[in-house]
């Protein structure tokens, strides 16, 4: 084949020009974590020309601040034994080996000014003309931080509003529940139908409220990463029996029966008592919502291997697999309605999932649309 410098030439240039026009950053360094050359997105990132990189060691040539503001050389400052840029540029010229998409979140002097840039680098190892070199590319991803880290603050501060509207919530909720119960115990008999009707519709309202703050905070603990689990040794048979005895009363106003099989002998054994119950409410209060006069919802608890398997089975209309696959996400709900048109949260899954698992446990369904749904999960016997 014949070679024509020409074409070379033109090939050399066009790459030339192909590297340039990357909007990443492109640095070529040595062995000793010197420039050789970059490319003039690099340039325009760390607002300098080419001639202020070249030969010069990368934290010198970047502007890095602990070299800018001491004077030193990159590589003898008293931070670069951890620098993790340093690190991966030594590591793979040693081992030879690639170093993709690394976070580096740094101050550097641009144009005179100390600025603050979160980065993307990668490093790869080049062999080239009988030495070794390092192939730098960076991605400067500050703008995508900067609003990132202004939507967490903003979230937390959504969270700690909802904290304490919860908990302003509380009291005059739990006090109009009180008067409310006051009232139809005291006055019932000298009240009419009508009256009596009100009076429920106050307490029904009153309890899904509490329930609704009772998940609004414990979601918004979830999410500023506060919630934490009282783990200690339980008894779970008389748990779970307790749970099922105030169901059951719940269930029979609508007419369905509910049944409790404790299977084997369940030992004592560690797990967050207050924040079980909070699990067995919102899957047995969901399996009461969708089920019809008339039929039945079955608790099982058994031993399954070092864990204890509960499940809770109802008849009521199943659940499509589109619904499931959604299910435990948060303010989510399947397409079926409550039977009674009772008030749902949306957050009783999701709740219920990050709880089991904060446990070590897994949670799920089983259902089919008209074959009802079996919601379970499991709790390790060893913490």
């Amino acid at each position: 084949m014949k070679f024509d410098i020409k074409d070379f030439k033109e090939s050399s240039e066009f790459l030339q020009n192909l590297v340039n026009n990357l909007t990443s950053a492109v640095f070529i360094v040595d062995k000793d974590a010197r420039i050789i050359n970059v490319n003039d997105t690099a340039e325009v990132l760390f607002g300098q020309k080419a001639l202020d990189f070249i030969g010069k060691l990368c934290g010198n040539g970047i502007k890095c601040m602990y070299v800018a503001e001491t004077g030193m050389e990159c590589g003898t400052t008293d931070y670069c034994g951890e620098c993790q840029l340093r690190q991966s540029i030594m590591k793979t010229i040693s081992d030879r080996e690639t170093i993709l998409r690394h976070e580096l979140t740094r101050c550097f002097y641009i144009g005179g000014k100390k600025i603050m840039k979160y980065l993307l680098y990668t490093t790869k190892f080049i062999h080239y003309s009988g030495e070794d070199t390092v192939l730098l590319i960076v991605d400067d991803i500050s703008e995508v931080e900067e609003q990132r880290r202004k939507l967490e603050e903003l979230n937390k501060a959504k969270n700690r509003f909802l904290g304490i509207v919860a908990h302003d919530l509380r009291n005059p909720l739990s006090a109009i529940d009180i008067y409310a119960k006051f009232i139809l115990e005291d006055l019932g008999d000298s009240l009419s139908d009508e009256h009596k009707e009100f009076i429920d519709s106050i307490i029904s309202s009153t309890r899904f409220m509490n329930h609704l703050i009772r998940n609004l905070l414990t979601s918004s603990q979830i999410e500023s990463g506060q919630l934490t689990l009282d783990i200690d040794v339980n008894d779970y048979c008389d748990i779970l029996t307790h749970n099922y005895q105030l169901n059951r009363i719940l269930a029979a106003r609508k007419g369905i029966a509910i049944t409790l099989r404790i299977n084997d002998d369940i030992p004592l054994f560690e797990f967050d008592k207050n924040k079980i119950l909070q699990v067995l409410n919102n899957l047995i209060g969901n399996a009461i919502k969708y089920s019809n006069e008339g039929s039945q919802i079955i608790i099982e608890a058994a031993r399954d291997g070092d864990f204890i398997r509960t499940s809770i089975s109802d008849q009521g209309p199943g659940i499509s697999p589109d619904d499931i696959s959604r299910l435990f996400n948060e303010f989510q709900r399947g397409t079926n309605r409550p039977s009674g048109n009772e008030e749902s949260t949306g957050l009783g899954l999701l709740i219920s999932k990050i709880i089991i698992e904060g446990h070590k446990g897994v949670i799920g369904v089983e259902s089919l649309p008209g074959s009802g749904s079996k919601f379970y999960f499991t709790l390790p016997l060893k913490s």
